[in-house]
């Protein structure tokens, strides 16, 4: 089990266990507030990434420093998406004050085991189907973040797609069978597609040892374009799977926009993972100083396209220009 802590003091706020609420104290009592963090990428990657940055330098905006004021306990699974029951159990046996998932199997984990500890989700994909909240708009338990629209997502998808390969047919879906946000992804997919007269390859991946087989079954399918979910362990192997698709002649296409940056994807629409997690950083300052999940709705993310010029090139895709007009990112 990855195990990473990070601490911080802060004078002013105690957690009151009965109701819930950081009320003031004496000035000679200290209090360091305690927050864990489950997550299934490795943990080093994560404290390296931007993102990881993004959501500590958000929390010092709001004065919580790292350092001085706030501990983060975290416990991964180094990629392993079956690992995150048994890290959930570690991560609550710390007593932390407030929860952060990143995905929805996290989420999921920590809401089976907690029902008053609050939850902060990052963007995760229709946290109201997979059951985790009563509604966006009234979440109605101890979770609450960040949501994709997914129906939304997908039909961009199709439109991007049928832009830079007109004569679209057969759309390939990258998708982790085993987490419920990528699977309803998949299910949305499904139903949009045909009714633009395109064929789904569904392409489950739930573990490592899938890959290299999935990456072959695209191979034998031959799609034009497929769909890599962010999910994991899909994501953290984006770059492996945008250049065999890209030396397949498929046209990757991503999620989130460092799927572009760092995958070398054709395109990518959906959440900015820097501001993203900025707004993550929001909730838990505005819980720890008292409100209560219930009280705050979940919040649809903006969507952002990226498009990969050099990626473009690669497989010979010609970019319209009423496309890059829209991008919010060209990498050239």
């Amino acid at each position: 089990m990855e195990r990473r802590s990070f601490t911080t003091r802060r004078r002013a706020f105690m957690l009151s266990a009965t109701a819930g609420l950081f009320v003031p104290v004496n000035a000679h009592a200290q209090k360091r507030l305690r927050i864990g963090a489950l997550i299934i990428v490795p943990l080093d990657w994560l404290a390296a990434h931007p993102v990881w940055i993004a959501f500590l330098g958000a929390l010092r905006t709001y004065g919580w420093n790292e350092g001085n004021n706030l501990e983060i306990i975290m416990r991964g699974t180094g990629g392993d998406q079956r690992k995150v029951p048994a890290a959930a159990d570690e991560l609550m046996s710390t007593g932390v004050e407030l929860l952060l998932a990143f995905d929805t199997p996290s989420t999921e984990a920590l809401l089976q085991r907690t029902r008053t500890v609050p939850i902060v989700f990052a963007p995760i994909a229709d946290p109201v189907a997979a059951g985790l909240v009563s509604s966006l708009a009234r979440p109605g338990g101890n979770a609450t973040g960040l949501s994709n629209d997914l129906t939304d997502l997908n039909i961009k998808y199709i439109e991007f797609s049928r832009e830079l390969v007109p004569d679209l047919r057969r759309l390939a879906v990258m998708f982790n069978p085993e987490n419920q946000g990528s699977a309803s992804g998949l299910h949305r997919m499904k139903t949009l597609a045909p009714t633009f007269g395109i064929e789904v390859v569904p392409t489950p991946v739930a573990t490592l040892e899938q890959l290299e087989p999935a990456l072959a079954a695209l191979a034998r399918e031959r799609p034009q374009v497929v769909v890599v979910h962010p999910a994991q362990p899909i994501s953290l192997h984006t770059a492996r799977i945008a250049e065999f698709a890209i030396r397949h002649g498929i046209a990757p296409i991503g999620n989130v926009s460092n799927q572009v940056l760092e995958g070398g994807c054709l395109f990518a629409y959906g959440a900015d993972p820097a501001e993203s997690f900025r707004r993550v950083a929001y909730y838990v300052d505005r819980i720890l100083r008292g409100t209560a999940p219930r009280d705050l709705p979940v919040e649809l993310t903006k969507l952002r396209l990226t498009i990969n010029l050099a990626t473009a090139r690669a497989l010979n895709v010609a970019v319209p220009a009423s496309l890059l007009v829209r991008a919010d990112e060209v990498i050239r």
